[in-house]
């Protein structure tokens, strides 16, 4: 065995902003000072290595000292124009429809900001949405095609929502855990955290791994302090 070490690819700022929750949550839990094989700051440190590169379980407890026992489905977004992410969705099977999903999660927060003239761009799996969502007009049956105006309509949104592909890019990318995630029933997401790349878990341990790939996210891109 060859022994070496590694830096991990992620600003110090963020393995603080992590310590800080997780001091938060050990204080709303009662855990005794002390008590915890690793304090919040290498607790931390611990669960970006997983989250960024998805380091065997083995490892992480070899190179922190504990034990090793202590150590796609559909996941809809909401993204800015340009791309960056500002909301997932909590892990639903496969079975569940676009629509079915979106009126759950996503619908009821998107219908003020419609009605205050931001629209929200959708793939036509999202028909009959309601106000403000708005999605390609699919092809006329028959072998008809569509006039020019709605083509080049068609073609205009798709370029826009071409920059969600983006918001996506930037969580699986930053956080790679999020690349091909398996779950139970069905599930997934896919760059920055490797943790997402091949995860076996339940559609809601899976919402709450998006989640946080989100939270890190917005915190390296200033959005929250």
């Amino acid at each position: 065995m060859i022994a070496y070490r590694a830096a991990l690819d992620v600003p110090r700022e963020v393995v603080w902003f992590l310590a800080k929750l997780l001091a938060a949550e050990r204080r709303r839990r009662g855990t005794p000072r002390g008590s915890r094989a690793l304090t919040c700051f290498w607790q931390a440190a611990l669960g970006l290595r997983w989250f960024r590169d998805r380091t065997a379980a083995d490892a992480l407890a070899r190179d922190h000292g504990i034990s090793r026992a202590t150590a796609y489905r559909y996941l809809r977004a909401v993204l800015a124009p340009d791309g960056f992410p500002l909301w997932v969705s909590q892990v639903e099977p496969g079975s569940v429809h676009d629509i079915t999903a979106a009126r759950a999660h996503a619908l009821p927060a998107l219908y003020p900001a419609a009605a205050a003239g931001l629209p929200a761009l959708a793939d036509p799996g999202y028909e009959s949405a309601g106000i403000g969502i708005l999605i390609p007009v699919k092809q006329p049956p028959g072998g008809r095609e569509l006039d020019v105006n709605t083509r080049t309509r068609n073609a205009l949104q798709r370029s826009l929502r071409c920059l969600g592909e983006r918001g996506f890019a930037l969580l699986t990318g930053r956080w790679r855990t999020l690349h091909h995630i398996t779950a139970s029933p069905s599930t997934l997401l896919t760059g920055r955290w490797r943790t997402l790349h091949h995860i076996t878990a339940s559609p809601s341990k899976i919402g709450d791994i998006a989640r946080a790939a989100l939270v890190l996210t917005h915190f390296e891109h200033g959005y929250i302090t």
